[in-house]
């Protein structure tokens, strides 16, 4: 029996040479100076999450800090200098800017000439160019500097999701890093900056997503500020929501809708549009005694808009014509109808209004009811790599085992089985979530959003065994596996004499081309990896 020492959280921290004497001028900057030390457990001391949790970086004028559309874990703290961030989207184009219009417009603007310089090196940070620097400074409502001693990149690492907005160093910058573990545990021991953070998210969530959404892109800066004045974030459900849905999966259908909060309900007077900030909302309608799942809509959809234009060019008002609830957790922005109206509907050609709704329902996806709910119901919709297997053409050949065996040192990342709706199998494949609810406990980070694709990957060298993502995933895809030496040796705890444990999942081959060998291995064309974003993407697939 070989026996090791447990990894513990804090054995690989974020930063390797993070002194004494910078936590200290850490927690001598603002806001953190007003952190008390004796609010901290014991477990969990303040100097402990500085040391280990965060990190020093330094960037240059014109760097880049973060760009948007990056998966992000970590939020920032600057410490000297002046950061700013980019407002809008551009292009490097050629292309004559097309006529704007609200269904079809280009949301990049086109720039004659190149937006970020990549150094020759890896090692050299990402620039925005000098011919876009100077574009900025002649157009100051493409840019905005951010407030000293204010935290930014909260959104992405609350939400588990991209970033929002490029971000770049005006003068030379030095900024504190905080990956999501030790944001969480500062937010957790302290109520002053918890809801600091909470309300820097609401305020700058509402802007960003206001300011990107088709209807109001066209705003001015003056604008925008009186809409986001007029419009309201709110949130539904719970942050944790894999919890309570573990306790309802074998409950009835009715059961599991009305656990559902209902943000907006068939028949009721419309009163607004909605925006979709994050998370899922299923879209309903009435059935004779029931309730029938027409869709679902995710971060970036509304809901209400056809309801309003309908009601704003005809004298026959109607009411909304689904139900919307939250899946798991949800940030939704309602926008009020007056001001849809003044700042939208007005400014809109009759051509580009969505047509007089009628009496049939106008979402019609083209798939059958019964797997529509089932993956609603399931909440299968969070994959971006969902494995599906049509059970009709499978044979149980398991060659797509077998090949993800060959690449994983003969310990496949998935399991054959799962699931079963009409012919279907979703099986226990992680699915790579749009919301990885698994990254929520996890104490050291080992777990992880890799920063291009969204890939939910594991890091080896810093997974300490706890099983808290295991746990956490709603699906049960992720699964404990016993660490072996070179030698294929089982290693065991020093101290316990239990097997050491560490976490294992699909990684989407990551290491290998980034293409599931599981798929391109099927025979029978039974095995498909589905991203269940959008619906039109995938009912060919089931309507074979």
């Amino acid at each position: 029996m070989i026996k090791v020492k447990r990894p513990q959280r804090w054995d690989q921290p974020f930063a390797e040479d993070m002194s004494d004497e910078s936590v200290a001028r850490i927690l001598s900057s603002t806001p953190l100076n007003k952190l008390k030390v004796d609010d901290f457990s014991p477990a969990l001391p303040l100097v402990g999450i500085i040391k280990n949790d965060t990190r020093l970086v330094s960037y240059q004028a014109n760097d880049v800090v973060v760009r948007k559309g990056e998966y992000g874990g970590s939020a920032f703290l600057p410490l000297t200098g002046e950061v700013a961030v980019i407002l809008g989207d551009f292009e490097a184009t050629l292309k004559t800017k097309k006529t704007f219009n609200f269904f079809n417009a280009n949301k990049k603007m086109p720039l004659d000439f190149p937006l970020f310089i990549q150094g020759q090196h890896d090692s050299q940070r990402l620039k925005i160019s000098a011919e876009f620097r100077q574009f900025l400074q002649q157009n100051p409502k493409h840019c905005l500097s951010l407030a000293p001693n204010s935290f930014y990149g909260e959104i992405a690492a609350l939400v588990r999701g991209t970033r929002q907005t490029t971000l770049f160093a005006q003068t030379e910058l030095e900024v504190l890093e905080i990956r999501w573990q030790g944001l969480r545990d500062l937010m957790r021991y302290d109520a002053d900056l918890r809801e600091h953070i909470q309300n820097l998210y609401k305020e700058r969530t509402l802007l960003v997503q206001l300011r990107n959404a088709k209807f109001f892109s066209h705003l001015e800066s003056e604008q925008l500020n009186h809409l986001c004045e007029q419009s309201l974030f709110a949130s539904y459900g719970k942050f944790d929501w894999q919890r309570s849905f573990k306790n309802i999966t074998d409950e009835p259908s009715v059961t599991r809708l009305q656990s559902e909060p209902v943000i907006a309900k068939e028949g009721d007077y419309v009163d607004g549009m909605l925006l979709v900030c994050s998370g899922f909302v299923r879209l309903s309608k009435k059935i004779n005694h029931g309730e029938k799942t027409i869709g679902y809509l995710k971060q970036g959809d509304i809901f209400g808009f056809k309801e309003l234009a309908h009601n704003w060019r005809s004298d026959e008002k109607l009411p909304y014509q689904h139900s919307l609830r939250a899946i798991g957790y949800v940030d939704v922005i309602r926008i009020p109808t007056s001001v849809v109206e003044q700042y939208a509907l007005s400014n809109m050609a009759v051509s580009d209004l969505p047509a007089l709704l009628g009496k049939t329902d106008n979402l019609d996806y083209g798939l059958d009811t019964g797997i529509l709910e089932g993956l609603v119901e399931q909440r299968f919709i969070n994959g971006t790599s969902t494995m599906v297997i049509d059970r009709y053409r499978c044979t149980g050949c398991d060659d797509c085992v077998n090949a993800c065996a060959s690449l994983h040192d003969n310990q496949p990342r998935f399991i054959r089985n799962g699931t079963t709706i009409d012919q279907y199998q979703v099986t226990h494949a992680c699915m790579h979530c749009t919301d990885p609810v698994c990254l929520i406990d996890c104490p050291t980070g080992a777990i992880y959003r890799s920063g291009q694709r969204g890939d939910i990957l594991v890091d080896d060298n810093t997974c300490i065994g706890c099983s808290a993502c295991a746990t956490s995933c709603p699906y049960d895809n992720i699964f404990m596996r016993e660490v072996l030496d070179k030698k294929g040796r089982a290693l065991f705890d020093e101290q316990t004499a239990m097997p050491l444990l560490k976490a294992s999942k699909c990684d989407l081959c990551v290491e290998h081309g980034g293409i599931p060998a599981c798929e391109q291995a099927c025979p029978h064309d039974a095995l498909k990896r589905l991203d269940m974003g959008n619906i039109a993407s995938f009912v060919d697939w089931f309507n074979r």
